[in-house]
């Protein structure tokens, strides 16, 4: 679901994409997915793993930087895709 985020909203606004980072927190996978991206450029890697008994909640982060988005748009799809 975030990889059709990324090909269909996100790209969207290719050229007008300054910087993406995030840490997403997906169900099944016990490690972080890291979103690192410049311009149109993204890369995705896997980090530490979140602890069962973490004080630290388990939760996604993504920060978009750019010219012309449409932040309401942007947040909709993203919350959709962890809904689905």
């Amino acid at each position: 679901r975030f990889a059709d985020f990324m090909e269909t909203e996100l790209a969207r606004f290719a050229g007008r994409l300054l910087r993406t980072k995030g840490i997403l927190a997906i169900e099944g996978v016990g490690e972080r997915m890291i979103v690192q991206g410049v311009a149109d450029q993204v890369e995705i890697t896997f980090g530490a793993a979140w602890g069962e008994k973490s004080e630290e909640e388990r939760r996604s982060r993504l920060v978009i930087v750019g010219f012309g988005l449409d932040r309401a748009a942007l947040t909709s799809a993203f919350l959709a895709c962890a809904r689905k």
